[in-house]
């Protein structure tokens, strides 16, 4: 494989410090980082950045000293550079889910359970929801609509959380050109899903329900299960909420909904901890229910895996029949419906180790380098290819 220049294109955000080792571990490949970003100060990114570019500025950008170009993920910002980039220069998209999730149900609210949406209905400004509406109809009509279907179509590869994702989401756009499927994820465990987990396993019996303060998360109903399946005085029911995109009304209610379902038997967390304290209560809670509709939370569900604690997710949920299919070990909400007695029932010893083996197998180390260097390796014969038919061309013009 020749050296290979890739540029990354991502805002200010964590998940570039989990990508680059990746990549910079493939030989032969130079990799340079442009955060877009309205301020010089980065608060996300630890990674070596070599430029913070203004997104008004991105599409005018020169990218010609490099040989592909790397999205971590589509944003609004990104559609006219996509489609400024000449036809030669391949283009990788990896998905985030924010950024696909419209194309595959149309509004949010479809992602929402009744009691979460109507709380979503009931909390926010109706300045909102006229804002909300303008942005759907952005989407929906010409000619933003159009922008970024070409913008997609220009794209030649893209790698979404889930494959089942992009199995939805050719359903859902059928008149839509997909880029070439690319399996890839974001680290690994050994360097960030089991750090500081190490060979600890799971070693209490209280519950989690979801990792953030965001609505698809549908936590009323996550815990009006729980407290319809029953929890012993020795179980606290764990409920993080210290970052995601709901105000903080959100966390407000959801407190009061935890605090009249379990009384002292709760904990909402509203403030950001270590992560060794977060870890330290994860590895305490046997239990974790996942109330997402869509695909959400999969670095968490990783770590909850490896642990061994019992996992619920909902049945619509993609992430469910992708890790049966996997071979995990898990349960659905509708299992705990009907029989509440997993909610106090670990997984055994040989089901923890199966899933933390699996987890290795799929997320360890090693698999993440392999899916990392058939990336560039993709992305290297879409370069190679395409001088091949540049210089075709220029010799049937000279002949």
């Amino acid at each position: 494989m020749s050296d290979m220049r890739l540029l990354h294109i991502a805002t200010d955000n964590k998940f570039l410090n989990y990508a680059l080792p990746l990549f910079n571990g493939i030989q032969n490949t130079h990799n340079s980082v442009w955060i877009v970003h309205a301020l010089d100060t980065l608060e996300l990114t630890k990674s070596k950045v070599d430029r913070v570019i203004d997104p008004q500025k991105l599409a005018q950008s020169d990218t010609s000293d490099f040989d592909a170009i790397i999205l971590h993920s589509l944003k609004d910002d990104f559609t006219e550079f996509v489609l400024k980039q000449p036809a030669a220069m391949p283009i990788l998209w990896i998905g985030w889910g924010f950024d696909y999730y419209d194309l595959i149900a149309a509004d949010e609210l479809q992602l929402l359970l009744p009691l979460t949406r109507q709380l979503k209905i009931d909390l926010i400004s109706k300045k909102h929801w006229v804002k909300r509406l303008l942005h759907i109809a952005r989407r929906i009509l010409e000619p933003a609509r159009l922008v970024r279907s070409k913008a997609i179509e220009r794209i030649n590869f893209f790698a979404p959380v889930l494959e089942s994702e992009y199995v939805a989401l050719e359903s859902a756009q059928p008149g839509l050109h997909l880029p070439e499927f690319l399996p890839w994820n974001y680290g690994s465990v050994e360097d960030q899903y089991a750090l500081g987990i190490d060979e600890r396993w799971v070693s209490g019996k209280h519950i989690l329900i979801g990792n953030s303060a965001t609505w698809t998360s549908n936590h009323l109903e996550a815990i009006e299960l729980v407290e319809e399946a029953g929890i012993t005085n020795e179980q606290t029911v764990f409920i993080p909420l210290s970052y995601g995109e709901a105000p903080s009304s959100y966390a407000d209610a959801i407190a009061i909904a935890a605090t009249k379902a379990f009384a002292d038997n709760q904990t909402v967390i509203k403030d950001f901890m270590a992560i060794e304290d977060y870890l330290a209560i994860l590895s305490s809670c046997g239990f974790v229910i996942m109330n997402h509709v869509r695909q959400q939370a999969l670095g968490n569900i990783i770590s909850i895996l490896y642990l061994g604690s019992r996992l619920f997710l909902r049945r619509e949920n993609p992430t469910l029949s992708e890790l049966r299919n996997y071979g995990f070990i898990l349960n659905s909400t509708a299992d705990l419906k009907t029989n509440n007695s997993l909610i106090r029932t670990p997984l055994s010893l040989a089901e923890q180790q199966h899933n933390r083996r699996l987890t290795l197998e799929i997320w360890g180390r090693e698999p993440a380098l392999t899916r990392t260097e058939n990336v560039v390796k993709r992305l290297s014969e879409k370069v190679n290819s395409s001088r091949i038919s540049i210089h075709k061309s220029d010799l049937m013009h000279d002949s």
